[in-house]
Order: structure tokens, then C-alpha cells, then sequence
């Protein structure tokens, strides 16, 4: 492990559960400052690592089902993540990425994917949750996918519409207001708005 440049990768579920609770610790800059910190180039890297997510277009913050409490594990999982700039995959890559799930007004549960609600309608024989486009009555939309608590295994994505862009970033702009985090929704807003062109 003499090369300073490897990537370590743990693999496994570790008895942990980490809902969506961050991996991360963005730093306060007003403390810094105040403090006066002499802040030198490997401090300031170590500090925002995190920032490296967005290069490789990886969202800051994981989706996931998951809303019981993190385990123990879970916790100290997450603490290990933010000592030592570690980031859990779950939720963020490949599908999970595009992968939210978000509550209505009324406290029903809705599945976000590519910028497309879907409701919950059947727990399938795998134990996959099975979810249909929102607009399957009103405009007869065939979409459907089947998910696990954090990925999609499945997708019918033949829409008859073009995904509600508005209604998409603006529930990506309050999380992130909610959350405290920094969002550029400028791309995404793009790429949804080419597929709803489509």
C-alpha cells in the first residue's frame, strides 16, 4: 500500500443502516475565516473533498426507502466515511443516482425517477416494490418500474408525456435549501428538458 494514489473500496453491507444521513462534512468557511486558520493545500483538499463528487457528476446526497433511524453501525459507518473521505455508492450511482423518494401533502409516498413521479402499487412475489407513472389514469401512461429500498431493478420508461421539469427542480431546490447544501440544477434542468423534448 505504498502508492499514494490508490482507492480504497469497501464492499459489503456491514450490518449498517444509514437511511440517507450524510457522509460527508461540508465545512464552515465563516469559522475558518474567523478563526483565522492558516488553511494550506493538503488541508484545504482534505476539507472539500466532497466537491470531487460533482466532477464525476455523482450527487452530493444519496436516495434511499430506508426512514428507520441508523443502526449503530450505521453511525459509526457514516463517521468512518467523514474522517477518512469515504463515500457510500448506494443511492448514488448508475440507476440510484436518478433515484428519489419523496412524500405528498397527504403523507402518500412517491418514487422520483428522471424527473417522472410514480406511486406505490404492489409489493411484488421478489420482494421489489412495483411503482406506475402518476399519470397512468389520467393520461393512460404505461411507465413502470419495480425498485428495491435503493435502486431500480426494472423500468418500462415509454412515457406519453414529458416529465414535469418545474415541479422536479423545484422539489430538488427545497431538499437542498432543507438540507443546507449547495445544488447546481442548471444541468440537470437541461438533461430533463432534452429527454421531455424527445
Amino acid at each position: 500500500m505504498g502508492d499514494v494514489n490508490c482507492k480504497p473500496v469497501l464492499i459489503g453491507d456491514f450490518n449498517s443502516r444509514t437511511r440517507c444521513n450524510p457522509d460527508y462534512t461540508i465545512p464552515d468557511n465563516d469559522l475558518i475565516e474567523t478563526l483565522d486558520i492558516d488553511v494550506s493545500d493538503d488541508i484545504y483538499t482534505y476539507l472539500y473533498d466532497f466537491e470531487n463528487l460533482s466532477k464525476y457528476d455523482v450527487p452530493l446526497n444519496r436516495s434511499s426507502q430506508d426512514t428507520s433511524a441508523p443502526s449503530s453501525y450505521g453511525l459509526k459507518l457514516l463517521e468512518m466515511c467523514k474522517c477518512n473521505n469515504l463515500y457510500i455508492a448506494n443511492g448514488r450511482i448508475d440507476q440510484d443516482k436518478n433515484m428519489q423518494f419523496v412524500s405528498t401533502q397527504r403523507g402518500a409516498e412517491r418514487l422520483v425517477f428522471d424527473g417522472f413521479d410514480y406511486y406505490y402499487a404492489k409489493l411484488l412475489a421478489n420482494g421489489n416494490g412495483s411503482w406506475e407513472c402518476v399519470l397512468r389514469r389520467p393520461k393512460n401512461c404505461k411507465a413502470r418500474i419495480h425498485a428495491t429500498d435503493d435502486h431500480v431493478v426494472w423500468q418500462y420508461m415509454q412515457h406519453n408525456h414529458p416529465p414535469d421539469i418545474a415541479a422536479y427542480v423545484v422539489r430538488r431546490q427545497v431538499k437542498h435549501a432543507a438540507l443546507n447544501t449547495p445544488v447546481s440544477l442548471t444541468g440537470e434542468f437541461w438533461r430533463l428538458l432534452r429527454l421531455s423534448l424527445e
